[in-house]
């Protein structure tokens, strides 16, 4: 699978614990066609420099948003956008992909 966020943008880049912002997610198929693609949304209170880190945040706590998508075409790109109110602590954020039934 190559999906790529991207970009990244928030309406406030800088928002505060308990702020309601919009997210904006461009994530772009640079490989095959993809079939039943969950695409998940996560906030981190740590910027994230390794697959240890990255693997710490990958559970409900820290799930924000998430997004199906029965097809996904090669190279063909979708945005994603939605509500989030920001959590104490908040860092950063990253997309992570996965076939359904994988």
């Amino acid at each position: 699978m190559q999906l790529v966020a991207e970009e990244i943008r928030l309406s406030n880049p800088s928002p505060e614990a308990g702020e309601s912002i919009k997210v904006h997610v461009k994530i772009y198929n640079s490989g095959e066609a993809l079939k039943n693609v969950w695409v998940f949304f996560y906030w981190v209170p740590e910027l994230i420099f390794n697959n240890q880190q990255l693997k710490k945040y990958l559970n409900p706590e820290y799930e924000i948003h998430k997004e199906f998508f029965e097809e996904f075409n090669s190279n063909t790109q979708k945005t994603v956008t939605f509500d989030w109110t920001v959590k104490e602590g908040f860092k950063g954020l990253f997309v992570y992909a996965e076939i359904q039934g994988d």
